[in-house]
């Protein structure tokens, strides 16, 4: 992970940066709408959308890693007199509790990082937003011609280069495509995405800057407090799943059903792609003991794939067999959602076993969660009896288990129930 570095602000024009962007004066209003109250300005550079936050009466709070920065700000600050809570510090390790925020705005800053660091923030930044808590964030994209034309900068992995341009000498900057931006916020719900170009007058120079605008929130509270969510929400949200299960996440087949909602047009991009199909083992674990790695079992090994939508194109399964046929098929629909489960299991950075017994009880995965080892069974359907994962309780008593169904949300004899739609949430 590289050294984060901010800018040195005593050497640019300052006039620049102290004023609002346009998407801060249109949040303050959304958010005041919705009640939130205590907002953290991430990266704030001089200050000035800590300032208008305040002024439009949120509790802010403020982190910078240049102390030039901060003292700006809290000088700033104290001439409109306005109270702003400041810090100088990484954002890498935010100095707040768990939960602390309603809502954070982090624009054209989190990207001074490189792949791992940024992972490290957006952990960060989910750690510290309130349940159903919202975030803003900006991320420059790989279409930009700073990225295509690298040619004097150091690029030091896929996403990252280094510029070697005043007043950014040195500092990393992250790129990103759609992938990219929906793996990285897999544990978000996405309310907003645009992807914008900023415009240069100079026709001669011709070079180009996108960038992604992500509004997004994190539903932490129907997992954490095991209660049920609205009955009309879960079932959109069963819908939603139903509806990722036949387009996947493969960037230009999402691209083209958010532009077309049609089910077979984008099947001709799955079926390219299937040129390259990618699959992952996951090993038999032969005792549910730390470290799960020693006690795997390198003979035995289940199969799963890289994308549900792609696992459909495989099985020439058409849009309505998934959304409104679901039940008819049989075995395989439980196929397909231990896929779904293994692929953001992976995501979320979990390394996936399955445990078997002698007699050929079977829970389909089990993980190192919050140092202990969980395990975690898979259904279909709302159908939640699981007489092999009763066995594994009963042998191994675990802190809790957890059952993936299409149930809602709930906590039943030491069992966490989560819907499919929220495994992101583990």
């Amino acid at each position: 992970m590289i050294e984060s570095k901010g800018w040195d602000w005593e050497n640019v024009d300052s006039s620049l940066w102290l004023e609002p962007v346009d998407d801060c004066v249109y949040l303050a209003y959304k958010w005041k709408k919705q009640n939130y109250k205590d907002i953290l300005d991430l990266g704030t550079g001089l200050g000035r959308h800590a300032i208008y936050f305040s002024k439009q009466g949120f509790n802010v709070s403020a982190i910078d890693i240049s102390e030039y920065g901060v003292k700006h700000l809290e000088s700033w600050a104290k001439s409109e007199g306005l109270t702003i809570d400041t810090k100088v510090c990484d954002m890498l390790s935010l100095p707040y509790p768990d939960n602390s925020f309603d809502c954070i705005f982090a624009c054209h800053v989190i990207s001074h990082c490189d792949t791992a660091g940024i992972k490290k923030i957006i952990s960060e930044i989910e750690r510290v937003l309130k349940p159903n808590g919202e975030v803003f964030l900006t991320f420059s994209s790989k279409e930009s011609t700073e990225f295509i034309e690298i040619a004097d900068q150091i690029q030091i992995d896929e996403n990252t280069i280094i510029r070697n341009a005043e007043p950014e000498t040195g500092i990393p900057h992250f790129f990103v495509n759609l992938r990219d931006v929906v793996d990285l916020l897999c544990n978000f719900n996405i309310q907003n995405l645009r992807h914008i170009e900023y415009c240069d007058p100079d026709l001669i120079n011709k070079k180009r800057s996108f960038y992604y605008y992500v509004n997004a929130s994190v539903n932490k509270e129907c997992f954490q407090s095991d209660s049920p969510m609205p009955s009309a929400l879960h079932d959109s949200a069963m819908q939603y799943y139903r509806q990722y299960l036949v387009v996947g996440g493969m960037p230009e087949c999402v691209m083209q059903f958010a532009e077309t909602g049609d089910y077979i047009l984008f099947r001709e991009i799955q079926s390219s792609i299937l040129v390259n199909y990618l699959v992952s083992q996951v090993y038999k674990a032969r005792l549910p003991r730390k470290p799960l790695d020693d006690n795997k079992d390198i003979d035995a090994f289940k199969i799963y794939v890289s994308d549900l939508g792609l696992l459909c194109a495989k099985k020439e399964l058409v849009a309505q067999d998934v959304l409104y046929s679901l039940d008819k098929l049989e075995y395989f629909k439980g196929a397909m959602a231990e896929n779904y489960v293994n692929t953001h299991l992976t995501i979320n950075g979990y390394t996936t076993y399955y445990w078997e017994s002698d007699r050929g009880a079977e829970v389909d995965f089990i993980i190192q969660r919050d140092g202990a080892i969980i395990p975690i069974e898979v259904k279909s359907a709302d159908n939640v009896q699981a007489k092999s994962l009763k066995i594994y309780i009963d042998n191994y008593k675990p802190k809790y288990a957890i059952k993936l169904s299409a149930k809602n949300f709930g906590f039943v004899d030491g069992k966490k129930i989560v819907p499919l739609y929220a495994v992101f949430c583990i």
